[in-house]
Parts: structure tokens; sequence; C-alpha cells
């Protein structure tokens, strides 16, 4: 079954971003600090389709999107933040922007980031 990687700072947003993804039908792996993250997506990429970051993982310009990319640059990456995409371009890393505390936005962001990523392997 296919993973989403949901990657945050605290237990309650890992909570509710993995239930987020489970709504779609996925099977959720979680990481509360950024090496973990990395460790899952090298060791287990052939499974992970697509990772859902916190905006709080982005400090000074550098976020976990960045190093994600950098092991496994084929894994689509969703951030979610309090603001939305705005008009500014995701960070570096980061291939789509959702706003927070909605969760049918989430899962849409979600949903597009998945057909965005099966289009461009087909």
């Amino acid at each position: 079954m296919a993973t989403i990687l949901c990657v945050a700072d605290s237990n309650r947003r890992l909570t509710y971003l993995g239930a987020t993804a489970k709504k779609l039908g996925y099977r959720v792996a979680t990481a509360v600090a950024p090496d973990h993250a990395v460790a899952l997506c090298v060791s287990r990429p052939e499974d992970i389709v697509a990772i859902v970051m916190d905006e709080d993982l982005i400090i000074d310009g550098w976020s976990v999107a960045d190093s994600l990319k950098m092991v496994a640059p084929k894994i689509p990456i969703l951030l979610v933040c309090d603001k939305g995409a705005g008009s500014s371009p995701p960070p570096k890393g980061v291939d789509l922007v959702t706003k927070e505390g909605s969760r049918h936005a989430i899962m849409e962001g979600l949903k597009a980031l998945l057909q965005r990523s099966a289009s461009a392997s087909a």
C-alpha cells in the first residue's frame, strides 16, 4: 500500500496531518525530526508516494524539503502553511503549498500533487 510521510515538529500536528492522509486511503508514516524523515525516505523510497510537511520545519530559508529532495528527488512535497500559497513561490524543495486549518484544502492539495506526480511519471 502506498504511504504518505507526514513530517511535523509536534505529535498533535502529526496526528492531524496523518488523519487527513488516511481519509484519502493511504497508509501513513510519521517523522517528528528532520533526520528521521530523511532516513525513512532513504530506507523506503518505493513506498512513499508523497510527503506532507508542516511550515514550522522551515528555518532561515532552509527546510527539511531541501534534504528530502536530495535523497528522494521524485517524491512530491506538500507544505502546509497558516497563510496558504499566497503569491510568492514555494520554498526550495516544496512542490505545492496549501493552507492549514482546512482538512479539505490539505486533501485537495494532496490529490493535486499526486495527480501531477502521476502525470509526470507517465
